[in-house]
């Protein structure tokens, strides 16, 4: 076992970005991390890439961010240049202060950190959000044969080598699961330590509208209407379902029901689907909203009926439920990966199952008339996952080697916040 800290720590995370730059949920959880152990007075810095004119060190709410320049469009070997940049700046970091403590949540910034340290001299915890072979096969459309297989052992390579570590986090008991599996089934999971401990929502920002007409009047007059208004908020990529979710409204339409289907989010598939959107002649009940700022969310989650998440696969924890579900919203939601973990509580008649469009239009359809109705407490159940409660979880995973190993297979277990 490595050397443990004592007292307050130095802190190295490594992260593909940092919030304040880039809009996404591994990031957000990185970032605010960095700030609460920041805040508790251990010394951080986060090591990330930059962003087009902005590439350099700042100081963030008491953490110093490094980031270096991103790669040029020209860049053939992008996956090399993170890593090696990466080992760059960590190497800079750690020849002016000594590191404790090296956290990782993006797997080439952490395959780059880790290639800067003595694994004797500091103690290193990997926390997966997602498992990077299958990041990289459903992020995009491999119009070259076998390319995508390639990839995806690159990327399994690269994090085999991540998993070597001290500890492996995981925030959903799917997440840990789909790792073990794979690689229990080529002999190469790590006699490592896991954990499973959750993300976070902010309750004290996520919060129900005492008014939803109100709300909904402060969002503009596209939101003053007097039906039900369903709400998705997502990256508009082919993973997400929105597919499903556009037909759902099309069969909804149908049937004569009256409601309103907004959703959020920027992506490479906007144009499509704002096309898929006037050719079936849903221009009247369906919006594209775009980019949502993140000051804004909130208060669309209170102003919505409803939230539909009909994710088709990889979502390996659903901050959006937590979101949704502090805000009082329920959360109609496709059984997908980790989805479950938390839209569950509702029960099961409220999940359906990934890319069946009829399926969706029965639960929409039940939430219109009044079939469906959640007796769960929402609001409740999100604060025992709020950030004041999850954070101090996470910084005891971090800098303790007593903390709890955690069996996902075990019967009754619950996350730790549960």
């Amino acid at each position: 076992m490595n050397r443990m800290p004592e007292g307050t720590s130095h802190v190295l995370i490594a992260a593909h970005h940092w919030f304040g730059d880039v809009v996404g949920g591994s990031f957000k959880l990185a970032s605010e991390l960095a700030e609460d152990l920041a805040a508790a007075g251990h010394q951080v810095s986060y090591l990330c890439c930059g962003v087009r004119g902005n590439s350099r060190t700042t100081v963030e709410h008491g953490v110093t961010v490094h980031r270096y320049a991103p790669p040029g469009r020209l860049v053939l070997r992008r996956a090399s240049y993170h890593i090696a940049q990466s080992r760059r700046v960590a190497q800079s970091i750690r020849d002016k202060s000594s590191v404790t403590i090296l956290n990782g949540h993006s797997p080439l910034q952490f395959a780059g950190a880790l290639r800067a340290f003595d694994p004797s001299s500091v103690r290193t915890v990997y926390s997966v959000h997602s498992p990077f072979d299958d990041e990289i096969a459903t992020s995009r459309r491999w119009r070259i044969p076998g390319l995508k297989q390639v990839a995806r052992r690159a990327a399994r390579r690269i994090e085999n080598g991540n998993l070597k570590v001290d500890a492996v986090h995981t925030i959903s008991r799917y997440t840990l699961r789909t790792l073990k599996n794979a690689r229990r089934s080529d002999g190469s999971w790590p006699d490592t330590r896991s954990f499973v401990l959750p993300g976070w929502v902010e309750t004290s920002r996520y919060r129900p509208a005492a008014d939803r007409a109100a709300a909904r009047a402060r969002l503009g007059e596209r939101w003053a209407v007097d039906v039900p208004v369903f709400l998705t908020v997502r990256r508009l990529g082919r993973r997400m379902g929105l597919d499903t979710l556009i037909d759902a409204a099309a069969e909804l339409k149908q049937r004569g029901h009256r409601f309103q289907l907004k959703i959020g989010g920027s992506g490479e598939l906007a144009a499509p689907l704002r096309r898929w959107i006037d050719e079936g002649g849903l221009s009247d009940r369906v919006e594209l909203l775009g980019r949502v700022p993140h000051e804004v969310l909130p208060t669309m989650y209170a102003a919505a009926d409803c939230f539909v998440l009909p994710t088709r696969a990889l979502e390996c924890f659903g901050l959006i439920v937590l979101e949704a579900f502090a805000c009082g919203t329920p959360v109609i939601a496709s059984r997908a990966a980790a989805i479950p973990e938390l839209a569950g509580i509702q029960g099961e008649e409220w999940l359906f199952p990934p890319g069946d469009a009829s399926a969706l239009a029965e639960r929409m359809a039940a939430f219109l008339d009044g079939r469906l109705q959640s007796s769960a407490d929402l609001r409740g159940f999100a604060e025992h996952y709020d950030r004041s409660v999850i954070v101090p979880q996470w910084t005891e995973m971090l800098v303790s080697a007593e903390g709890r190993s955690v069996d996902p297979f075990a019967d009754g277990h619950e996350l730790c916040a549960g």
